[in-house]
């Protein structure tokens, strides 16, 4: 009886140990602002709590970049090469908890009032 008991406290020991982890979310995009004749642009956000890094990777170019979000969680890339139908990959970094997991995926529109549409074909 005594080890039946030991061995269930064990269990709920060794499960109390184990948190969930909420995944950190992915920046969310608001505004890409392009230059059509230079063939660049940056993009503008909101990341999950200031101090988060929102990395920015361009599939087509193989480059990107880097921003930290501010105080009020928003970032603004520096420019980067970009035109039109290019897929842009968007995740976060805040210490060592980051996003991958979750990445978002934008395509740079010209023609849309954001500059961007949410998916990637």
């Amino acid at each position: 009886m005594r080890l039946a008991v030991r061995c269930v406290a064990l269990i709920f020991f060794l499960a109390g140990c184990v948190t969930p982890v909420i995944p950190l979310p992915p920046p969310s995009p608001k505004r890409l602002t392009q230059d059509l004749t230079t063939g660049e642009g940056s993009l503008e956000g909101t990341a999950s709590e200031p101090g988060t890094l929102a990395y920015v990777f361009n599939s087509r170019t193989g480059t990107g970049v880097i921003a930290t979000a501010d105080a009020q969680n928003r970032f603004v890339t520096p420019k980067m090469a970009m035109a039109d139908d290019d897929h842009l990959e968007l995740w976060g970094s805040r210490f060592s908890e980051d996003s991958p997991s979750s990445i978002r995926c934008i395509t740079v529109d010209s023609t849309d009032s954001r500059g961007f549409r949410e998916e990637c074909r």
